[in-house]
């Protein structure tokens, strides 16, 4: 068991957009949330690696000064499910510094449906330590906005870069056909530390008409930096997410961590029932920068890259 989680941080949340959205769909993001392109272009050698080819065309949007949590957009053929239907990423949480601001501007964009209102986070007897919305973005992706309202010791979570009023994704969350097999593969095999682990009735139940009173088990998992997994164990409440041979998941279809050693965290998630995808590649472009990326598919069949430093 590693005894020390072997990542580092969140850096890159991949979704799929529609072929020939990728321009509209950026600009969404840089209007609503002011954050930058970071990076597009073609795959390159990552599209290789990943099988879709060299010419597929990419962005990467985060604020201006973040280096970890970035979203990457790719080009994709393949229809993104209802939120919160399918096993595997799910959606993402993004750091604001003040959701019921952002709850004006979100409600007013014609580029994202609210699903859920701002609600103060209480997982304790503790006061809630964050506040949080729930909105439906482009092309399907299910995005919680959540605001800081005090650091928790031991939990310390990314928050936004000064006077920006987004920041970056700090969460990315897992929705599980197995709870137990993905909570043994990120905790015990990557070393993550578990911090919460609670019962929870999601967004999910309202958006796919649960049974009344139904709740799922929800874990935090913290990498040794400000970045989480939030992790669900959705079960029969979801099902398999389209995934075409050589195409990447629908919606969301991979989360990246930034790891200081690469080998060792391929191998431990080989060990614990991962394989490997797409083996080790240099990518010039930011946020890799020359460094080594590896792609693994996890017990769950999520895909999990991991960025060398």
């Amino acid at each position: 068991m590693a005894s020390i989680p072997l990542l580092e941080n969140l850096a890159i949340v991949t979704a799929t957009v529609p072929m020939d959205s990728l321009d509209e769909t950026a600009g969404i993001y840089t209007t609503e949330f002011g954050w930058v392109r970071q990076w597009s272009g073609a795959a390159g050698v990552l599209g290789e690696a990943w099988g879709i080819g060299p010419d597929r065309m990419m962005t990467y949007l985060a604020p201006e000064s973040e280096t970890i949590g970035w979203l990457r957009l790719v080009e994709g053929p393949t229809p993104s499910p209802p939120p919160l239907s399918t096993w595997g990423w799910n959606a993402v949480e993004i750091c604001v510094t003040d959701v019921d601001a952002m709850l004006d501007e979100v409600s007013a964009s014609p580029h994202f449906r609210v699903n859920g209102l701002p609600v103060d986070l209480a997982i304790s007897d503790d006061p809630p330590g964050q506040r949080a919305m729930q909105a439906v973005g482009p092309h399907g992706v299910q995005t919680f906005l959540t605001q800081v309202l005090f650091q928790i010791p031991g939990l310390e979570l990314l928050t936004p870069p000064p006077g920006e009023k987004v920041g970056g994704i700090f969460i990315s969350v897992l929705a599980a056909r197995s709870y137990g097999q993905s909570m043994s593969f990120y905790r015990d095999g990557l070393g993550m530390e578990l911090k919460l682990e609670f019962e929870y009735r999601p967004a999910a139940a309202r958006e796919q008409n649960w049974p009344e009173g139904d709740k799922i088990r929800i874990a935090a998992l913290k990498t040794r930096g400000v970045t989480l997994v939030e992790l669900g164990g959705y079960g029969d409440h979801a099902g398999p997410r389209q995934h075409p041979p050589g195409e990447l998941p629908a919606a969301i279809g991979m989360a990246s961590f930034n790891t200081t050693d690469l080998r060792a965290a391929v191998d431990r998630a080989v060990a614990s029932g991962a394989t490997v995808v797409a083996d080790r590649v240099a990518v010039s472009h930011p946020p890799y920068e020359g460094r080594a990326t590896i792609l693994v598919q996890a017990p769950g069949r999520e895909l999990v890259e991991l960025i060398g430093s």
